[in-house]
């Protein structure tokens, strides 16, 4: 994970610009942030359309792209997919924010999990009331969700953050902002509820292999199935779906690589008899208006 948070692209130095060129440039930052509004203006107020590419006799699998295409989104479905019980079988979940002395407490472990060498020294109560809500997403589900379908629910908590210091990527900017992704994953908390169980949360939400790298195949990494995640209940069973990424590297099988439609599929898996596995697939298309 830390590798993907680290990876940067290196780009070819340009020529000094003309006057035209700068001309441009300068109207262009001058107009761009009015393109932005009008374009966001029309995506608030249009719908997505999901089809289906894998799971077509699933019942659940039927059921959710109906949800998906009913679902009036405030946010681009990446970011997140709100809460939606008009299709018969769906239990709507309740998110409870994550209180600052509850944040405070639990940064440090998802941090560690995500960026080993992550510094949180500059962590404090009062960064995390100053946090939330704005850089920070945090939510728990009361009542709790049995996420492993064992019959015993766990404390589960949801984190999405986008700034260098205090979230769980490496961006000031907001998800949805200009097609920026900001990480959403799920955690499974511990007995004491201040930290994460690492063990747990890797066994239902992380890649059964590690994705391996570099020239010769000598590296290794430890990847969570996706960093787009969400959960829902469909006739007491609980799922959780992710969108992948076009970040290289590729699905939950350390496949697909290479494949530029990646970005804009959406998985959901379930947890049951002790392992993770697939469900159904689906695909989602650009805002298309009303």
């Amino acid at each position: 994970m830390e590798a993907i948070m680290n990876h940067r692209k290196v780009l070819p130095r340009n020529p000094v610009p003309t006057f035209a060129e700068r001309l441009c440039r300068n109207l262009g930052f001058l107009l761009l942030p009015l393109f932005y509004l009008g374009s966001l203006a029309v995506a608030r107020a249009a719908d997505y359309e999901f089809t289906l590419l894998e799971g077509r006799d699933s019942k659940v699998c039927k059921a959710y792209l109906a949800r998906l295409n009913q679902t009036k989104f405030q946010d681009a479905p990446f970011c997140d997919r709100p809460e939606n019980s008009s299709v018969p079988g769906f239990t709507g979940l309740n998110r409870v924010a994550l209180a600052p002395s509850a944040a405070f407490q639990l940064f440090p472990s998802v941090a560690s999990l995500l960026r080993p060498a992550v510094e949180v020294s500059g962590w404090s109560l009062e960064a995390a009331k100053k946090e939330l809500g704005t850089s920070i997403l945090a939510w728990e589900y009361e009542p709790k969700v049995d996420i492993e379908n064992n019959g015993s629910s766990r404390t589960l908590m949801l984190w999405r953050g986008n700034r260098e210091t205090y979230g769980i990527e490496s961006s000031d900017f907001a998800c949805g902002y200009w097609d920026r992704r900001t990480a959403q994953l799920a955690f499974i908390l511990d007995a004491s509820q201040s930290q994460v169980d690492v063990s747990a949360t890797k066994h239902v939400f992380w890649r059964a292999l590690p994705a391996i790298y570099g020239k010769s195949k000598e590296y290794s990494t430890e990847l969570p199935v996706g960093q787009h995640m969400g959960v829902f209940e469909f006739e007491g069973l609980y799922y959780f779906d992710t969108f992948y990424d076009n970040d290289g590297w590729g699905d939950y099988q350390n496949k697909r690589r290479r494949d530029t439609d990646l970005a804009n599929t959406l998985a959901v898996f379930i947890h049951e008899h002790g392992k993770t596995r697939k469900v159904c697939e689906l695909a989602q298309s650009y805002p298309i208006d009303n």
